[in-house]
């Protein structure tokens, strides 16, 4: 018997019923490519002559299984057919639907991972690296300088816990900076205190995130509006940009609130997903591809612009894992030259000006351990020391 090959408007309903990525994220390159492939391998299996009646029920339950495959490895290569980023001087172009596709994707991912219990008398464990850059004054002299570290946490769900902070190091922002402090007989030792210290706290209810994840709803729409609650509770009311409303500038804090402190700290993965969700279905949010974390990992990056006065020149980022649903990076980036202090040259667009690298948590049986057996002696210093 004949087969009829299937006609372009069947390919294409194909491609879409099998991934429903709108293909103005992708490249046109890419599209075509991907494309042609899978044109290329239903025709041929068109082509195949008529099977025998005794193996076409097993036949079928290995196309179905074999469609399952195939959509599997769709989710998880589609993501590769994003555009490229890293450049964060980059005009946030792509519409929000590409973000929301990605973040749901991102969610999905996390509902898959392992949950971490702690019990009350275990600890959790995180580690970051962070970052500023800014400009300082001193004795009426102002340059731009940065500064870095390593962080690391122990707490208990009564929120004691302990805190070490490690490899404080700081410099000038360019030369220009340096000449002037020269010339001023100014060190950045004068400037900026060093951080480095080792302290125990008690159980304040201080938490990494300065939320209690446990109490948080899993549901995105009261996750939602439990974050916007806690924002407006604790926080000083943001005023808007001119020609922002109150509702974007509360946006941007949602937006802050879970990528700098909530996905990390999140041991659920319900809530971790709730959380991507929530994300995905904010106003503003935009995908700006792949990029890599600095300490080399690569990921997709999304981001909201700030419409709050003060923050109304930058973005905030977010880097995260598609494969983990991880978080691995936030950064906050200048998108238009900054004059932080009068009289000193401005920070360029595409400074970044914050940033936070999560390296690890994990769950440990006291604040001197680490995870995968490690251990770290606790040694109460306080900063300043260089």
């Amino acid at each position: 018997m004949d087969r009829t090959l299937p006609s372009d408007e069947d390919v294409e309903r194909l491609l879409k019923s099998l991934d429903p990525l709108d293909p103005d994220v992708l490249s046109a390159a890419s599209v075509a490519s991907a494309r042609d492939a899978l044109g290329e391998a239903i025709m041929r299996e068109a082509r195949r002559g008529p099977r025998s009646l005794g193996r076409r029920a097993g036949r079928r339950r290995l196309a179905r299984s074999g469609a399952v495959v195939l959509l599997a490895a769709g989710v998880l290569t589609v993501a590769a057919l994003l555009p490229s980023g890293g450049n964060h001087d980059a005009q946030l172009g792509l519409t929000p639907a590409s973000a929301a596709i990605a973040l749901d994707r991102a969610a999905s991912t996390a509902m898959s991972q392992t949950a971490i219990h702690p019990t009350a008398r275990q600890y959790e464990y995180v580690k970051v690296q962070e970052g500023v850059t800014s400009s300082g004054g001193f004795a009426g002299v102002g340059v731009r300088f940065w500064q870095s570290d390593t962080k690391q946490d122990w707490y208990r769900a009564n929120g004691s816990g302990r805190e070490r902070i490690v490899n404080s190091r700081e410099g000038f922002f360019a030369p220009p900076d340096r000449s002037i402090a020269r010339a001023h007989r100014l060190s950045l030792a004068q400037l900026i205190p060093n951080q480095n210290g080792d302290s125990a706290y008690p159980g304040v209810g201080a938490y990494y995130s300065d939320y209690d994840p446990a109490g948080l709803p899993t549901q995105p729409a009261a996750l939602l509006r439990a974050i916007k609650r806690e924002i407006r509770d604790t926080r000083t009311p943001p005023a808007a940009t001119p020609g922002a409303t109150v509702s974007e500038v509360a946006t941007a804090s949602v937006f802050e609130v879970i990528a700098d402190r909530l996905l990390f700290a999140s041991t659920s993965p319900t809530l971790r997903a709730a959380l991507y969700r929530v994300i995905a279905h904010l106003p503003g949010v935009q995908l700006l591809g792949w990029q890599t974390d600095r300490i080399g990992r690569r990921g997709i990056a999304v981001a909201l612009s700030h419409a709050e006065i003060g923050d109304e020149t930058t973005r905030k980022e977010l880097l995260f894992d598609p494969t983990t649903g991880e978080p691995l990076q936030t950064q906050l980036v200048q998108t238009a030259p900054l004059i932080d202090i009068p009289g000193t040259a401005p920070l360029p667009r595409g400074t970044v000006l914050r940033y936070t690298v999560f390296v690890e948590r994990g769950v440990v049986n006291s604040m001197e351990d680490l995870p995968g057996g490690g251990h770290l002696s606790y040694h109460p210093t306080v900063g300043g020391g260089r």
